[in-house]
């Protein structure tokens, strides 16, 4: 069951675990997900850019959501139990 209760990195398990997702998206997936969640713009010491979003950490989330997007049009609509 992937529901409201379950979470972010839960749900992206169960999309590798039922071969939805590759490895390399999985890991980039929970990685968007890391960075999200760690970036909090109250406790920047230093302009946004300046940290750990740059350029290419810019390039690899939309890489990422490009690859999510074509990945769940290939497969079609996901039946979770």
């Amino acid at each position: 069951m992937v529901g409201k209760q379950r979470s972010f990195k839960k749900r992206s398990e169960y999309l590798l675990s039922q071969g939805i997702v590759s490895q390399s998206l999985h890991d980039d997936l929970n990685w968007v997900w890391d960075i999200r969640n760690n970036m909090h713009l109250f406790l920047l010491d230093v302009r946004e850019y300046e940290n750990q979003y740059n350029a290419s950490s810019h390039v690899r989330c939309a890489n990422a959501f490009k690859e999510l997007i074509k990945t769940l049009n290939e497969k079609g609509r996901i039946n979770a139990n």
